[in-house]
């Protein structure tokens, strides 16, 4: 008697689970990292990706209202949430278990950055005596896989260049047009900081939770914007936007942007 009854309780789950996730609002949840989404000076969010969501969702007749978080609440939250799309982020095992990815809209070369003034370098990685990441971000999560524990996690990308900046650490994991739109908002000198070692080059995503009102219909918009050439016109749009504003020359790699 108790089979029958528990297997009943178990479809009466699933399907009031299927219910809450069908009727939830969609979140949309990017990080403060320029040129792909970040704050302006009127504390509206913009940004290269943020215009790609934007035609994504008008695509689909749905109305987009953004949040900035910081990137390990982003990924909690899609984690353990339906109906939550996050970007930029960038895959791995883990978040390959845990969300579905709509599309590649950013490739970055990841770097190891110090003071100019004071150039450390050493031959392995765990010889620096910090290196300061952000926490959540997948530079955190690669160099820890390293099994380094010389990490200094703190909340920002912002956070870490003033702490180089004073010499609280000895370099930083970001990458170059980040640490340059990033610098210039601190107001400090970009030239300031020079590149110690390459890391890795990896593409970045427009990421959802993996119960997902008609996901397959946002994968096939991606798909639509790709082959009608409106991703490239962002990607030029943005690449045009940054080399005037931050004289920045970014690239284009299949219709979206490569920053170096």
């Amino acid at each position: 008697m108790l089979k029958p009854l528990v297997f009943a309780l178990i479809v009466i789950h699933f399907t009031l689970s299927q219910a809450v996730a069908s009727s939830s609002p969609i979140r949309f949840l990017t990080v403060n990292e320029p040129p792909a989404s970040y704050l302006d000076e009127d504390d509206q969010i913009q940004g290269y990706v943020v215009d790609i969501v934007y035609s994504l969702a008008k695509r689909l007749n749905i109305e987009a209202k953004l949040e900035i978080v910081p990137e390990a609440r982003a990924l909690k939250t899609a984690y353990h949430n339906h109906n939550t799309m996050l970007f930029s982020f960038s895959r791995n095992a883990e978040r390959d278990q845990k969300l579905n990815w709509i599309g590649p809209v950013l490739i970055k070369t990841w770097g190891l950055y110090g003071l100019k003034s004071n150039p450390q370098t050493y031959e392995k990685l765990a010889d620096y005596p910090t290196i300061g990441v952000t926490k959540g971000d997948i530079r955190h999560e690669w160099l820890t896989q390293q099994g380094l524990s010389n990490l200094s996690v703190n909340s920002s990308h912002k956070l870490n260049i003033q702490l180089l900046v004073r010499k609280r650490i000895s370099a930083i994991a970001y990458e170059s047009t980040g640490l340059q739109i990033v610098a210039n908002e601190l107001d400090i000198d970009p030239s300031s900081f020079t590149l110690l070692r390459e890391l890795k080059q990896q593409a970045v995503y427009i990421a959802m939770s993996k119960q997902f009102n008609n996901a397959e219909q946002w994968q096939q918009a991606f798909k639509d914007m790709q082959a009608e050439g409106e991703l490239q016109q962002i990607a030029t749009k943005w690449r045009q936007k940054i080399k005037q504003e931050h004289n920045i020359n970014a690239q284009l790699n299949n219709g979206i942007l490569m920053l170096k």
